[in-house]
This record gives structure tokens, C-alpha cells and sequence, in this order.
């Protein structure tokens, strides 16, 4: 009888308590290493600047100063202030300018789809507006390590209709048939 004494004794006294801080010490950590990241909705990424009129103006104040016409040089101008709008609130964007007035945007692996097509919804508007662009807008997701990888793209199927913004299964569908 004693021996059970004991041991429910040493339950007690050091199991029960060594679980419950291990509890505690788990819920700290959990609460402390969550995801910090915020998830920010389409109406405030509309209030971020530089806004597209303070952009508008960027480029239209390089045209003026440096006498420049060069499309290269003010669109340059236009990924600097487009990408430092997003950069400076912490999501990873860039944008590229090919040949024969291919646009590819950059999105960091972080970045959820919705946001990725809310981006690229501004990026062709701001384009339209500024360019009269109104081609596609390729999407790529980047990685740390891996090389960046084709994962949709905006397309403005009637001019003046909302875009079509397709993702994964549709582009490797559309490129099987597209050689």
C-alpha cells in the first residue's frame, strides 16, 4: 500500500506539473511562431503608394526633364515606382518588359493567387493607361533556389472587358496545343 502511495506521490508532484509546463511552454511558442505574415485586401493595395496618379506623373515629369522619348528609359521609370509600391509593404513583385511588348510579372512563392491576380489586374491597367498596353501579362512565381516557373496569365480576351486571368492546369493545357 505504500508503494502505491508513492508512485501516485510522484505522479503528483512531478508528472502532473512537468505536463502542464510543457502545455504552457508549447501554447508560448505556438502563439510567439505563428504566421505574422498580413494579408492585405484589395482596398488597402489600392491605397499604397506610390498611387497610380503619383506614378502617372513620375513618368510624365521623366519625359519633360530629360527630353527623353526612350520607351526603354521611362519604363524603367514605371517598374521603379510599380515594384517600390509593393516592395515597400512587403510583398515581392517585379515586373519585366520582353520583346515584342511581352510583360512578365514576378511574384514571390509567398503570395497567394488572389493576390497575384490582383497585381497583375493593376499592373495591365496602369499599362493601359500609360502605353495604351494591352497585351498579355505572363505571371511567374520565384524561388529562393529554383528558377522562376510560368504559372498564369492575364489576358484581355474583348478590349474593354474585365481581364481573364488563368492559372496552372489552363496554361499547361493551352501550351500542350500552342506549340
Amino acid at each position: 500500500m505504500d508503494e502505491q502511495k508513492q508512485s501516485a506521490s510522484v505522479v503528483t508532484k512531478f508528472l502532473f506539473p512537468t505536463l502542464f509546463a510543457m502545455g504552457v511552454i508549447g501554447l508560448i511558442f505556438l502563439s510567439v511562431h505563428r504566421r505574422t505574415d498580413p494579408v492585405h485586401t484589395p482596398l488597402e493595395m489600392a491605397g499604397w503608394s506610390p498611387t497610380p496618379p503619383t506614378i502617372q506623373k513620375d513618368v510624365k515629369a521623366a519625359r519633360l526633364k530629360y527630353a527623353i522619348n526612350d520607351s526603354a528609359d521611362i519604363r524603367a521609370r514605371f517598374i521603379l515606382d510599380f515594384q517600390e509600391r509593393y516592395r515597400s509593404n512587403g510583398l515581392a513583385v517585379a515586373v519585366r518588359f520582353g520583346p515584342k511588348g511581352k510583360v512578365r510579372l514576378l511574384c514571390g512563392a509567398t503570395l497567394a493567387r488572389w493576390q497575384m491576380a490582383r497585381i497583375a489586374i493593376t499592373l495591365h491597367d496602369e499599362l493601359q493607361s500609360l502605353f495604351g498596353h494591352s497585351g498579355d501579362i505572363d505571371i511567374y512565381v520565384t524561388y529562393i533556389v529554383k528558377q522562376v516557373q510560368h504559372i498564369g496569365v492575364a489576358r484581355e480576351l474583348t478590349p474593354g472587358k474585365p481581364l481573364s486571368i488563368n492559372f496552372d492546369r489552363e496554361i499547361r493545357e493551352e501550351q500542350r496545343y500552342n506549340f
